[in-house]
């Protein structure tokens, strides 16, 4: 186990699902005690990557099509996440910033949970899961290979 959420959920940082796989990579840039904006920063960099590999595959249309419906998913799960949208195939995350004043570091790492799960969910029922995995893994990597090339 790689550790686990402020609310004592386990993380799985290895080959497990695809969400484990997310948030094994947002908490090893999180340290112990994470700030709610550091939570913010970690998952905007996370899925920011997602989103360009994701516009590789499906164009720009179509990551508009795949982050719209998983805000649909989301905001009935978490209300909160209202106004979450894609500007420029970038994530604005301002709704979410501005409460991060307002929420605990486990609320807020809940609330990105939330809408982190609701993205892969719309690409696992769009691709399948045994293509997520991979995908993530690949996102991963290119950061990976990135680093060491600076």
């Amino acid at each position: 186990m790689a550790g686990e959420l402020p609310s004592g959920v386990p993380i799985d940082d290895g080959n497990g699902p695809p969400l484990e796989l997310l948030i094994g990579r947002v908490r090893q840039q999180l340290p112990d005690q994470p700030e709610p904006m550091q939570i913010v920063d970690a998952y905007q960099l996370e899925l920011d990557r997602l989103v360009d590999r994701m516009a590789l595959l499906f164009g720009p249309l179509g990551v508009r099509a795949v982050i719209g419906r998983a805000m649909q998913i989301a905001v009935r799960k978490s209300p909160r996440l209202q106004g979450i949208q894609l500007l420029s195939e970038r994530l604005d995350l301002g709704p979410v910033r501005e409460q991060a004043t307002q929420l605990e570091a486990d609320s807020m790492e809940h609330l990105m949970t939330d809408f982190a799960d609701a993205v892969l969910n719309v690409l696992c029922t769009l691709i399948g899961p045994d293509l997520v995995a991979p995908l993530l893994e690949t996102v991963f990597l290119q950061t990976q290979d990135s680093k060491r090339e600076d």
